[in-house]
């Protein structure tokens, strides 16, 4: 459906009414809202054979259709009365440019045209056909054999229900209460913060389901179910803790002291995974031991949700106090403008010194009494 190639006023002026009945106009195919249109020129110009199959096509709208008799060529003529195109501005602009217009007729492309003249049918065919959700990188991941797997195995765990990444009805991915529900966004972002990359974690989430490097190292046959929850859990008691201190701050405006401090450090973004980041490096203080393979730690029996993070919560007990000893991580550390090796320095430096703070308080009593519980719940795989 290419545009004649004359006036700017006047070609702006059909476009103005071609999409009259759009939300949108074209935006073009420069900078971050033309990117996908500029994939759409692409594939006209490498692979237009495929536009048929890779474009979900251009839906109108029309007070009439008329379809003629078949020409010499085997050809039909539709004859429209009145055209707005209602989705699809994008794919119309993007192949209407006149040095695109032989690669466009060397493909095909899907257009359906909707007969309709009552004013409040034609209002609420604009407003469904635009209301799309934005494609989420963990979407593309939905129908991994690592994520399938792992649906499974939550259920075997006691009918935990865990996404996979996809986007559903809640009601729709088990029958699970909320409260035993494992969201898969969250979940990755946990996995990197407990295996040592807390910015990733909170700055660049996205990132753990587009790059499959990073994707395989924390989705793969040695991730479980049993392990995607104990560090779903950590994340969640962490949260836990934060709303706590949040509520305990708010009933108390003047508290002070080592509480307000905590208070104030779990409230800065980046917090949570910067914690669960510290606590995986006090794994063998916790453990009383070493473990050569962090991807075997889980609670055993059969943990639901809410135990695996009421485990968390007592074992974070006597090191909640202690977390503004983590701030470096988050003034060096956790700005998008920090340097790669300061940021990583930053972290490392605040994980060490907070892995020390742990370790001698596991010789008070009341900490090792708390730390020796948290083992009696823990089951591993032999490594």
């Amino acid at each position: 459906m290419p545009l004649d190639a004359d006036g700017a006023g006047a070609r702006e002026l059909r476009e103005n009414r071609l999409f009259s009945a759009n939300v949108r106009g074209f935006v073009g195919v420069k900078g971050k809202k033309g990117a996908i249109n500029s994939a759409i020129r692409k594939t006209v110009q490498e692979q237009p054979a495929n536009l048929f199959v890779l474009n979900n096509g251009v839906t109108a709208l029309t007070q009439g259709v008329e379809v003629g008799e078949p020409g010499p060529d085997g050809r039909r003529v539709i004859t429209l009365q009145g055209l707005s195109i209602v989705n699809g501005a994008q794919t119309t602009g993007a192949v209407s440019d006149e040095t695109l217009r032989r690669q466009t007729e060397a493909g095909q492309l899907l257009i359906r045209f909707v007969v309709c003249d009552d004013p409040s049918l034609v209002s609420e065919v604009i407003r469904t056909t635009n209301r799309q959700l934005a494609t989420l990188p963990a979407d593309f991941r939905s129908n991994d054999r690592t994520q399938l797997r792992l649906i499974k195995e939550f259920r075997q765990l006691g009918d935990i229900a865990y996404d996979g990444g996809r986007r559903t009805d809640p009601s729709d991915i088990a029958v699970a209460p909320p409260a035993n529900r494992v969201v898969a966004t969250t979940a990755a972002k946990a996995l990197a913060a407990f295996h040592g990359d807390p910015y990733i974690a909170y700055n660049e989430p996205g990132r753990i389901w587009s790059d499959d490097g990073l994707y395989a190292s924390l989705f793969g046959d040695h991730t479980t179910a049993r392990h995607v929850l104990f560090c779903y859990g950590l994340h969640r008691a962490v949260e836990q803790a934060k709303t706590e201190y949040a509520v305990r701050c708010r009933n108390d405006p003047d508290l002070k002291g080592n509480p307000r401090k905590v208070h104030d450090f779990l409230q800065r973004r980046g917090a949570v995974p910067v914690v669960v980041d510290a606590v995986a490096a006090c794994m063998d203080t916790l453990l009383g031991r070493g473990t050569r393979d962090p991807f075997t730690l889980g609670f055993s029996r059969q943990p639901t949700l809410p135990k695996v993070i009421k485990h968390w919560h007592q074992a974070l007990k006597p090191i909640v106090p202690f977390l503004p000893h983590l701030a470096p991580a988050l003034q060096r550390g956790g700005s998008k403008g920090a340097g790669e090796h300061d940021r990583a320095k930053a972290v490392e430096d605040a994980r060490t010194n907070f892995a020390g703070v742990v370790e001698s308080l596991s010789d008070q009593e009341h900490t090792k009494t708390v730390f020796d519980v948290f083992r009696q719940n823990l089951g591993e795989r032999a490594d």
